[in-house]
């Protein structure tokens, strides 16, 4: 797909607002990790089958580690982007200007929100 089609960065904006979730998310965690401990009892007696670890610990910091993980994703993919351009010829290069900075307004934005997520667990 041309570089100039690829608007990642346009797109994450797009949903920026949704990812308010995380906060909310992030400064209750230990919370839902004390329930499910105080759950995990109960769970054993409903069925021997029935896993009552179901490795909810490991399922519950996940969200927390990808929103660690944006940052990094959208600086590779900058990286990449600059590194295509450098090979480009000038008025190719000028053409791909608002997409690569579309891409960093990415990673501005994702490292503001991981930020926001760490203030709001801080402030919980």
């Amino acid at each position: 797909m041309p570089l100039s089609l690829q608007l990642f960065g346009a797109a994450y904006d797009g949903l920026l607002p949704m990812f308010d979730v995380y906060s909310r998310f992030c400064a209750s965690r230990e919370c839902s990790q004390r329930a499910f401990a105080r759950a995990v009892p109960v769970l054993k007696l409903l069925d021997s089958e029935l896993d009552a670890e179901f490795d909810i610990p490991s399922l519950l910091i996940r969200p927390v580690q990808r929103l660690a993980q944006y940052p990094l994703l959208f600086q590779s993919i900058v990286d990449a982007m600059c590194e295509q351009c450098a090979t480009m010829a000038p008025a190719d290069q000028a053409e791909h200007v608002h997409v690569v900075k579309a891409a960093y307004a990415a990673v501005d934005h994702s490292k503001h929100l991981l930020t926001r997520a760490n203030e709001t667990t801080r402030e919980a």
